[in-house]
């Protein structure tokens, strides 16, 4: 048994052989080399006091315990972060306790590990430490605690997790977003989404257009499933055309997640105001060659669907008289699907399928 052997080493002059021996120990993971290792957590030297934590995660036992509450307010971040990977090891309530002491740690780091850690622990008892540790100031701390709280799947975490939505930070959006689709509670998720939607058409029914663009602009950069929750709301709030001109901007947009949610955005458009966005189709046309040319495929054929009319033509405007000056794009042709062209000359949308026909005509 090389237990015996390595207690013994605990104690030698050299702290090399002292954390190499506790980290052995730790390793073999018996509860039998707890009385030995306690008697560390006071050793001069740090790498041997996070060796020591480190063990008794290791070894799990709750026996552990107070020589790890010794190290808690350690002056080295490696000891404190060894001590909080080992709380969590340990699991228990009493565990959760000492985690919570490390919850306002001055390392990111640690404080990361502590996130972790509850995660791991997965009780409700960790909850509180989690909602304060997904208000950190660092990023990637609130991401870990949202996510440890959507593992955790509780509606407490709820009304926490929502005030993170909006984060300055993308990813930390969408990893409370996640979390809140893991929490079962149909009903406080539906209040949620019916916040959201609130919130998103409050400030875009602003008479200043302009500003309102701005925080469209805005939402639309949060992940798909926020904009989806808010979109139909929204978009019979607010004027359409600020709507369709700020999507069009954004179906350009160098991110393709952008252009994607602005182009499912524009698909809702279409079904509720064909004609609003049919005279702006052949500025669209100019973008199928460009790397905007999946979304704006998709869109085109939301319209020709919206319209229920697959072979009429549609006469060519633009966005703007200035831009119409400018406008090359008569005459090209453009496949769209089997079976159906769009000739951008007098843009004619044709088609296998007719529908009910829907005359647009030309504004004044």
């Amino acid at each position: 048994d090389a237990i015996p052997g390595l207690l013994k080493l605990l104690e030698h002059s050299d702290s090399d052989v002292r954390w190499r021996a506790a980290d052995a120990l730790g390793a073999i993971g018996s509860e039998v080399a707890i009385q030995g290792l306690l008697k560390l957590v006071e050793d001069s030297e740090s790498e041997v006091r996070s060796s020591v934590a480190y063990a008794f995660g290791a070894i799990a036992s709750d026996a552990a315990i107070s020589g790890l509450f010794k190290l808690v307010e350690d002056s080295d971040s490696d000891v404190r972060n060894s001590v909080a990977y080992a709380l969590g090891a340990i699991g228990s309530d009493v565990a959760i306790s000492g985690l919570f002491k490390l919850v306002e740690d001055s390392e990111p780091d640690v404080r990361w590990t502590v996130a972790e850690a509850l995660g791991e622990i997965a009780s409700e008892a960790a909850i509180p430490g989690l909602l304060k540790l997904v208000e950190d100031s660092d990023s990637e701390v609130r991401i870990m605690a949202a996510n440890a709280l959507g593992e955790i799947g509780s509606e407490a975490a709820i009304p926490g997790l929502v005030q993170r939505v909006e984060d300055s930070e993308s990813e930390v959006g969408i990893t409370v977003a996640d979390a809140l689709t893991k929490i079962d509670d149909d009903e406080q998720f539906r209040k949620w989404q019916e916040d959201m939607s609130k919130i998103a058409t409050e400030t875009l029914e602003k008479i200043d257009y302009e500003s309102s663009l701005q925080k469209l602009l805005k939402l639309i950069k949060k992940p798909e499933y926020y904009v989806q929750f808010s979109a139909k709301e929204l978009l019979e709030k607010i004027s359409y055309d600020v709507v369709i001109l700020g999507l069009i901007k954004l179906v350009e947009d160098s991110e393709s997640d952008v252009r994607n949610n602005a182009a499912s955005m524009l698909v809702i458009v279409a079904q509720q105001n064909t004609e609003g966005v049919v005279w702006h189709l052949p500025h669209l046309l100019t973008l199928i060659p460009s790397e905007s040319g999946e979304e704006v495929h998709r869109l085109i054929l939301a319209i020709q669907t919206a319209c229920k009319y697959y072979n009429y033509p549609i006469r060519q405007l633009s966005l703007t008289s200035e831009s119409s000056k400018t406008n090359n794009s008569a005459g090209q042709t453009i496949n769209i699907e089997k079976g159906g062209i769009i000739n951008t000359g007098t843009v004619n949308v044709e088609g296998d399928q007719i529908g009910t026909q829907h005359n647009i005509h030309p504004k004044n």
